[in-house]
């Protein structure tokens, strides 16, 4: 009786750890809530001439615009065959642009660099910009990183714009969750790869 006693508890015991080794890597491989809205993909060759202008900061966070477009002239150099314009050119060239328009600009008006503007000077074929809307916590139960923003990419031989899209990321996981950096950064990788996907050769 004593023998199987002890093994009905081993069994029960066994049991018990599997379970709870279940619970805990269902927990930890919780994936991120995610949303993208994307329009079709463009039909770029390889070496098309690309820039990044600052992105928008919507948020609360003073360098949330400023760390997307960096993600994002990152992501193009990586994963496509873009020329993508060096940062800090093209931000020489804004803060040029933004101060000629604000000394020129009428008094109590809005003055603002076109993605147009800024690519003709720079000589690129497309200009990369967007805006970020959320970039940092929400708080509830728990911590929970979150990131929101939309990107819009300009030809500028008319100007018109060729594809745009808006995403949204709520990073999830009980016992461990990515930084806000990191989920950003794993959202603008997929922005950039649903715009370039279509990518060919010359």
């Amino acid at each position: 009786m004593k023998i199987t006693h002890n093994g009905h508890f081993r069994a029960l015991r066994n049991g018990l750890a599997v379970s709870m080794l279940g619970l805990l890597l269902a927990a930890c491989a919780g994936g991120d809530r995610q949303i993208v809205t994307a329009s079709a993909p463009v039909a770029f060759t390889t070496g098309s001439t690309i820039a990044v202008m600052p992105f928008d900061n919507l948020t609360n966070s003073e360098e949330a615009g400023q760390v997307a477009s960096y993600l994002a002239v990152s992501a193009l150099r990586a994963s496509t065959g873009f020329a993508v314009q060096e940062e800090g050119n093209v931000a020489q060239t804004y803060g040029s642009l933004d101060s000629e328009n604000n000394a020129t600009a009428a008094i109590g008006s809005h003055s603002s660099v076109s993605a147009r503007q800024l690519g003709e000077i720079l000589g690129v074929e497309y200009v990369l910009t967007g805006s970020v809307s959320e970039y940092g916590y929400q708080y509830g139960l728990r911590e929970e990183p979150s990131v929101s923003m939309n990107m819009r990419l300009v030809q500028i031989s008319d100007g018109t714009t060729v594809w745009t899209a808006s995403s949204g990321i709520v990073g999830q996981g009980t016992f461990a969750r990515d930084s806000v950096s990191i989920i950003a950064q794993r959202l603008v990788n997929q922005m950039v790869d649903k715009m370039t996907r279509n990518t060919v050769a010359k």
